[in-house]
Protein backbone atom coordinates (compact mmCIF):
# COMPACT_ATOMS: atom_id res chain seq x y z
CA UNK A 1 0.00 0.00 0.00
CA UNK A 2 2.44 2.15 1.12
CA UNK A 3 4.69 1.74 -2.23
CA UNK A 4 1.37 2.57 -4.32
CA UNK A 5 1.01 5.81 -2.63
CA UNK A 6 4.85 6.39 -3.08
CA UNK A 7 4.58 5.74 -6.86
CA UNK A 8 0.81 8.12 -7.00
CA UNK A 9 2.92 10.96 -5.88
CA UNK A 10 6.25 10.10 -7.96
CA UNK A 11 3.95 10.19 -10.77
CA UNK A 12 2.02 13.45 -10.00
CA UNK A 13 5.28 15.00 -9.65
CA UNK A 14 6.35 13.75 -12.91
CA UNK A 15 3.28 14.93 -14.57
CA UNK A 16 3.34 18.35 -12.90
CA UNK A 17 6.82 19.12 -13.73
CA UNK A 18 5.69 18.19 -17.33
CA UNK A 19 2.56 20.77 -17.11
CA UNK A 20 4.20 23.42 -15.53
CA UNK A 21 8.09 22.89 -16.30
CA UNK A 22 8.37 26.67 -13.99
CA UNK A 23 6.16 25.92 -11.37
CA UNK A 24 7.41 26.72 -7.70
CA UNK A 25 10.86 28.21 -9.39
CA UNK A 26 10.64 32.24 -8.59
CA UNK A 27 10.56 34.54 -5.73
CA UNK A 28 8.55 37.41 -5.58
CA UNK A 29 8.19 40.46 -3.58
CA UNK A 30 5.75 42.76 -3.34
CA UNK A 31 4.69 46.17 -1.57
CA UNK A 32 2.03 48.19 -0.69
CA UNK A 33 -0.10 50.19 1.64
CA UNK A 34 0.84 50.35 5.65
CA UNK A 35 -0.47 47.88 7.55
CA UNK A 36 -0.65 47.64 11.24
CA UNK A 37 1.56 50.88 11.15
CA UNK A 38 4.22 49.97 9.02
CA UNK A 39 4.97 49.65 5.43
CA UNK A 40 4.05 46.53 3.51
CA UNK A 41 6.67 43.84 2.32
CA UNK A 42 5.35 40.49 1.41
CA UNK A 43 8.22 37.87 0.07
CA UNK A 44 7.50 34.74 -1.44
CA UNK A 45 9.72 31.51 -3.14
CA UNK A 46 7.39 29.28 -4.31
CA UNK A 47 5.32 31.20 -6.85
CA UNK A 48 3.39 32.82 -4.35
CA UNK A 49 2.13 29.24 -2.77
CA UNK A 50 3.50 30.55 0.61
CA UNK A 51 4.02 34.42 1.40
CA UNK A 52 5.60 35.67 4.50
CA UNK A 53 5.69 39.51 5.63
CA UNK A 54 9.36 41.29 6.05
CA UNK A 55 10.44 44.37 6.73
CA UNK A 56 11.33 46.52 9.49
CA UNK A 57 8.56 48.59 11.36
CA UNK A 58 11.15 51.10 13.12
CA UNK A 59 12.31 52.05 9.63
CA UNK A 60 8.85 51.86 7.81
CA UNK A 61 6.55 53.95 10.30
CA UNK A 62 3.17 54.41 8.42
CA UNK A 63 5.05 54.33 5.13
CA UNK A 64 3.54 53.74 1.56
CA UNK A 65 5.80 51.61 -0.48
CA UNK A 66 5.03 52.18 -3.84
CA UNK A 67 7.65 50.77 -5.88
CA UNK A 68 10.18 47.76 -6.08
CA UNK A 69 12.76 46.14 -7.79
CA UNK A 70 15.10 42.91 -7.28
CA UNK A 71 18.04 42.48 -8.95
CA UNK A 72 19.36 39.41 -7.04
CA UNK A 73 18.24 37.19 -4.79
CA UNK A 74 19.63 38.92 -2.55
CA UNK A 75 19.46 42.68 -3.46
CA UNK A 76 16.36 44.41 -2.88
CA UNK A 77 15.24 48.08 -3.76
CA UNK A 78 11.83 49.80 -2.50
CA UNK A 79 11.37 53.50 -2.92
CA UNK A 80 8.13 54.89 -1.06
CA UNK A 81 6.49 58.29 0.94
CA UNK A 82 5.28 59.15 4.34
CA UNK A 83 2.28 60.30 5.76
CA UNK A 84 4.25 63.65 5.50
CA UNK A 85 4.59 62.75 1.79
CA UNK A 86 8.97 62.76 1.89
CA UNK A 87 10.53 60.53 0.33
CA UNK A 88 12.32 58.23 1.36
CA UNK A 89 14.72 54.66 -0.49
CA UNK A 90 15.31 51.13 0.91
CA UNK A 91 17.91 48.73 0.63
CA UNK A 92 18.44 44.98 1.54
CA UNK A 93 20.96 42.43 0.39
CA UNK A 94 19.46 39.62 2.47
CA UNK A 95 16.70 39.13 0.05
CA UNK A 96 14.60 41.62 2.32
CA UNK A 97 14.64 40.33 5.73
CA UNK A 98 16.78 43.53 6.64
CA UNK A 99 16.74 47.04 5.37
CA UNK A 100 18.93 50.24 5.20
CA UNK A 101 17.11 53.49 4.29
CA UNK A 102 19.75 54.93 1.62
CA UNK A 103 18.26 57.79 0.59
CA UNK A 104 15.82 60.29 2.72
CA UNK A 105 14.86 63.92 2.40
CA UNK A 106 18.27 65.18 4.19
CA UNK A 107 20.08 64.58 0.77
CA UNK A 108 16.98 65.87 -2.33
CA UNK A 109 14.66 67.63 0.02
CA UNK A 110 10.90 67.03 0.18
CA UNK A 111 10.36 64.67 -2.53
CA UNK A 112 8.41 61.42 -3.70
CA UNK A 113 9.78 58.76 -4.82
CA UNK A 114 8.01 56.81 -7.39
CA UNK A 115 9.85 53.71 -9.22
CA UNK A 116 12.65 52.18 -8.63
CA UNK A 117 15.05 50.35 -11.78
CA UNK A 118 17.79 48.03 -10.73
CA UNK A 119 18.51 45.89 -13.62
CA UNK A 120 21.48 47.35 -15.08
CA UNK A 121 25.08 46.41 -14.07
CA UNK A 122 25.83 47.93 -10.28
CA UNK A 123 23.86 50.82 -11.41
CA UNK A 124 20.07 51.76 -9.62
CA UNK A 125 17.82 54.41 -11.30
CA UNK A 126 15.33 55.62 -9.08
CA UNK A 127 11.97 58.20 -10.47
CA UNK A 128 10.18 60.59 -8.17
CA UNK A 129 8.53 64.03 -7.91
CA UNK A 130 9.19 67.87 -9.31
CA UNK A 131 11.97 66.36 -11.51
CA UNK A 132 13.82 63.76 -9.76
CA UNK A 133 15.34 61.27 -11.28
CA UNK A 134 18.73 60.07 -9.55
CA UNK A 135 21.18 57.24 -9.40
CA UNK A 136 23.17 55.03 -7.25
CA UNK A 137 26.19 53.23 -8.72
CA UNK A 138 27.85 51.90 -4.89
CA UNK A 139 24.70 50.61 -3.50
CA UNK A 140 23.37 53.82 -2.50
CA UNK A 141 26.61 55.43 -0.27
CA UNK A 142 26.54 58.37 -2.87
CA UNK A 143 23.36 59.58 -5.39
CA UNK A 144 23.54 61.38 -8.31
CA UNK A 145 21.12 63.69 -9.52
CA UNK A 146 20.11 63.63 -12.85
CA UNK A 147 19.93 67.04 -14.44
CA UNK A 148 17.15 67.33 -17.17
CA UNK A 149 15.79 69.98 -19.34
CA UNK A 150 12.06 68.70 -18.13
CA UNK A 151 10.35 72.43 -17.64
CA UNK A 152 7.79 72.80 -16.33
CA UNK A 153 8.06 70.49 -13.35
CA UNK A 154 7.60 66.56 -14.03
CA UNK A 155 7.31 63.42 -11.98
CA UNK A 156 8.53 60.56 -13.25
CA UNK A 157 6.73 57.46 -12.58
CA UNK A 158 8.65 54.69 -14.96
CA UNK A 159 11.88 53.75 -16.13
CA UNK A 160 13.29 50.67 -18.42
CA UNK A 161 16.33 49.44 -19.88
CA UNK A 162 17.82 47.27 -22.25
CA UNK A 163 21.43 46.52 -21.18
CA UNK A 164 24.10 49.04 -19.24
CA UNK A 165 23.79 51.98 -21.91
CA UNK A 166 20.04 52.11 -22.91
CA UNK A 167 17.26 54.07 -20.66
CA UNK A 168 13.77 55.08 -21.35
CA UNK A 169 12.04 57.65 -18.52
CA UNK A 170 9.03 58.30 -18.78
CA UNK A 171 6.65 61.24 -16.60
CA UNK A 172 3.93 63.68 -16.22
CA UNK A 173 3.39 67.30 -15.99
CA UNK A 174 2.68 67.78 -11.94
CA UNK A 175 0.18 70.03 -13.33
CA UNK A 176 -2.39 68.90 -15.67
CA UNK A 177 -1.91 70.58 -18.73
CA UNK A 178 -4.13 69.51 -22.14
CA UNK A 179 -1.70 71.55 -24.38
CA UNK A 180 1.65 69.80 -23.12
CA UNK A 181 2.47 66.30 -24.46
CA UNK A 182 3.75 63.95 -21.47
CA UNK A 183 7.53 63.01 -21.37
CA UNK A 184 9.84 60.50 -23.00
CA UNK A 185 13.60 60.73 -22.04
CA UNK A 186 15.87 58.48 -23.55
CA UNK A 187 19.75 57.79 -23.10
CA UNK A 188 21.43 55.26 -24.99
CA UNK A 189 25.24 55.93 -23.47
CA UNK A 190 24.16 55.01 -19.78
CA UNK A 191 23.07 58.31 -18.68
CA UNK A 192 25.58 60.73 -20.20
CA UNK A 193 23.60 62.54 -22.25
CA UNK A 194 19.45 62.44 -22.42
CA UNK A 195 17.25 63.12 -25.57
CA UNK A 196 13.14 63.84 -25.66
CA UNK A 197 11.38 61.82 -27.85
CA UNK A 198 8.40 62.29 -29.69
CA UNK A 199 5.14 61.83 -28.26
CA UNK A 200 3.82 64.67 -29.45
CA UNK A 201 0.33 62.68 -30.05
CA UNK A 202 -0.01 62.10 -27.07
CA UNK A 203 -0.71 65.66 -25.73
CA UNK A 204 -3.57 65.78 -22.95
CA UNK A 205 -2.68 62.29 -22.13
CA UNK A 206 -0.72 60.72 -19.11
CA UNK A 207 2.05 57.79 -18.95
CA UNK A 208 1.47 54.75 -16.94
CA UNK A 209 4.46 52.64 -17.58
CA UNK A 210 6.89 51.71 -19.70
CA UNK A 211 8.74 48.27 -20.78
CA UNK A 212 11.67 47.27 -22.94
CA UNK A 213 11.42 43.74 -24.91
CA UNK A 214 14.69 44.09 -26.74
CA UNK A 215 17.29 46.29 -28.22
CA UNK A 216 14.76 47.63 -29.93
CA UNK A 217 11.34 47.10 -29.38
CA UNK A 218 9.14 48.98 -26.26
CA UNK A 219 5.67 48.77 -25.14
CA UNK A 220 4.09 52.34 -23.63
CA UNK A 221 1.00 52.64 -21.48
CA UNK A 222 -1.03 55.44 -21.43
CA UNK A 223 -4.18 55.69 -19.24
CA UNK A 224 -6.09 54.42 -22.07
CA UNK A 225 -4.16 53.02 -24.78
CA UNK A 226 -0.81 50.89 -25.32
CA UNK A 227 1.53 51.69 -27.97
CA UNK A 228 4.77 50.00 -29.38
CA UNK A 229 8.11 50.97 -30.84
CA UNK A 230 10.61 49.13 -32.89
CA UNK A 231 13.18 51.58 -32.91
CA UNK A 232 13.92 52.89 -29.87
CA UNK A 233 11.54 54.84 -29.11
CA UNK A 234 11.53 56.89 -31.87
CA UNK A 235 7.97 56.45 -33.20
CA UNK A 236 4.85 54.68 -31.78
CA UNK A 237 2.03 53.14 -32.79
CA UNK A 238 -1.51 52.38 -31.09
CA UNK A 239 -1.83 49.22 -30.64
CA UNK A 240 -5.29 49.00 -28.68
CA UNK A 241 -7.67 51.30 -27.02
CA UNK A 242 -9.11 50.58 -23.92
CA UNK A 243 -12.16 50.85 -22.36
CA UNK A 244 -12.32 49.23 -19.35
CA UNK A 245 -11.23 51.45 -17.07
CA UNK A 246 -7.64 53.09 -16.92
CA UNK A 247 -4.46 51.18 -17.48
CA UNK A 248 -2.32 50.65 -14.04
CA UNK A 249 0.03 48.04 -15.35
CA UNK A 250 1.74 46.55 -18.36
CA UNK A 251 4.17 43.25 -18.80
CA UNK A 252 5.79 42.00 -22.02
CA UNK A 253 8.35 39.28 -22.57
CA UNK A 254 8.39 40.11 -26.24
CA UNK A 255 6.96 41.91 -29.17
CA UNK A 256 4.10 39.69 -29.39
CA UNK A 257 3.35 38.59 -25.94
CA UNK A 258 1.80 41.70 -23.90
CA UNK A 259 -0.09 42.22 -20.99
CA UNK A 260 -2.42 45.39 -19.49
CA UNK A 261 -4.03 46.03 -16.06
CA UNK A 262 -6.85 47.88 -15.83
CA UNK A 263 -8.54 50.17 -12.27
CA UNK A 264 -11.79 48.07 -13.12
CA UNK A 265 -10.55 44.44 -12.41
CA UNK A 266 -9.50 43.89 -16.04
CA UNK A 267 -6.30 42.36 -17.95
CA UNK A 268 -6.27 42.28 -21.99
CA UNK A 269 -3.70 40.33 -23.58
CA UNK A 270 -2.62 40.29 -27.01
CA UNK A 271 -0.64 37.21 -28.22
CA UNK A 272 0.28 38.68 -32.12
CA UNK A 273 1.55 41.52 -31.28
CA UNK A 274 -1.28 43.90 -30.92
CA UNK A 275 -2.97 43.11 -33.74
CA UNK A 276 -6.34 41.22 -31.51
CA UNK A 277 -6.95 41.50 -28.08
CA UNK A 278 -8.34 39.21 -25.24
CA UNK A 279 -9.78 40.75 -22.01
CA UNK A 280 -9.84 38.60 -18.96
CA UNK A 281 -11.78 39.45 -15.58
CA UNK A 282 -10.41 36.97 -12.49
CA UNK A 283 -12.97 35.66 -10.30
CA UNK A 284 -15.65 38.26 -12.13
CA UNK A 285 -13.96 41.16 -9.91
CA UNK A 286 -13.53 44.92 -10.58
CA UNK A 287 -11.37 45.39 -7.71
CA UNK A 288 -8.66 47.87 -9.11
CA UNK A 289 -5.39 46.49 -10.47
CA UNK A 290 -2.07 47.91 -10.18
CA UNK A 291 0.40 45.92 -11.15
CA UNK A 292 1.52 42.79 -13.45
CA UNK A 293 4.24 40.64 -13.89
CA UNK A 294 5.08 37.58 -16.45
CA UNK A 295 7.60 34.81 -16.64
CA UNK A 296 8.35 32.09 -19.06
CA UNK A 297 6.27 31.06 -21.62
CA UNK A 298 2.81 30.95 -19.06
CA UNK A 299 3.51 32.07 -15.84
CA UNK A 300 1.32 35.67 -14.43
CA UNK A 301 1.05 37.25 -11.79
CA UNK A 302 -1.73 40.03 -11.04
CA UNK A 303 -1.59 42.74 -7.96
CA UNK A 304 -4.46 45.12 -6.66
CA UNK A 305 -6.62 47.03 -4.34
CA UNK A 306 -8.91 49.94 -3.73
CA UNK A 307 -7.93 52.80 -2.36
CA UNK A 308 -10.96 53.01 -0.19
CA UNK A 309 -10.21 52.41 3.87
CA UNK A 310 -10.54 49.67 4.95
CA UNK A 311 -9.69 47.89 1.61
CA UNK A 312 -7.70 44.52 0.75
CA UNK A 313 -5.47 43.64 -1.70
CA UNK A 314 -5.45 40.54 -3.70
CA UNK A 315 -2.81 38.85 -5.34
CA UNK A 316 -4.00 36.57 -8.76
CA UNK A 317 -1.88 33.62 -10.18
CA UNK A 318 -2.17 32.06 -13.04
CA UNK A 319 0.28 29.21 -14.89
CA UNK A 320 -1.62 28.55 -17.95
CA UNK A 321 -1.18 32.00 -19.93
CA UNK A 322 -4.46 33.50 -18.07
CA UNK A 323 -6.89 30.28 -18.93
CA UNK A 324 -7.48 30.03 -15.16
CA UNK A 325 -6.45 31.81 -11.64
CA UNK A 326 -5.67 31.12 -7.86
CA UNK A 327 -6.18 33.80 -5.78
CA UNK A 328 -3.15 33.81 -3.72
CA UNK A 329 -3.43 34.74 0.45
CA UNK A 330 -0.80 36.96 2.06
CA UNK A 331 -1.21 38.19 5.37
CA UNK A 332 -3.15 41.08 6.48
CA UNK A 333 -4.19 41.62 2.91
CA UNK A 334 -2.99 45.02 2.27
CA UNK A 335 -3.63 47.32 -0.98
CA UNK A 336 -0.83 46.41 -3.38
CA UNK A 337 1.24 48.88 -5.26
CA UNK A 338 3.78 47.04 -7.26
CA UNK A 339 5.32 43.76 -7.76
CA UNK A 340 8.77 42.31 -8.45
CA UNK A 341 10.38 38.63 -9.94
CA UNK A 342 13.34 36.89 -10.38
CA UNK A 343 14.02 32.46 -11.00
CA UNK A 344 15.35 31.45 -7.82
CA UNK A 345 18.17 30.35 -9.44
CA UNK A 346 19.01 34.18 -10.68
Amino acid sequence: MLLSLLAICCFYIACKKVLYPDDGSHSLWVVGTPLQGYGSLFHTIDDGFLWERQGIPSLMPEISLTGICASSPTDVWMVGSSLDEYGFILFSSDGGYSLTRVCDKTLFGNITFLVVHAKQTNRVWVGGSNSNLVCTSNHGITWSKILLDTLPPVNFNGITTKGDDSIWVIGNHVSPSDSLPPILLASFDGGTTWQSQPVDTLIGHRLVSIISVNDTTLWLATESALLCSTDRGFSWVTKHQVDVGTITGIAAQNIKNVWAVSSQGAIVSSTNAGANWIERRPFNNRIPLTGIITKGSNLIWVIGGDTLPGSQGVIYYSRNDGQTWFNQEFPGSPPLHAITCLEVKE
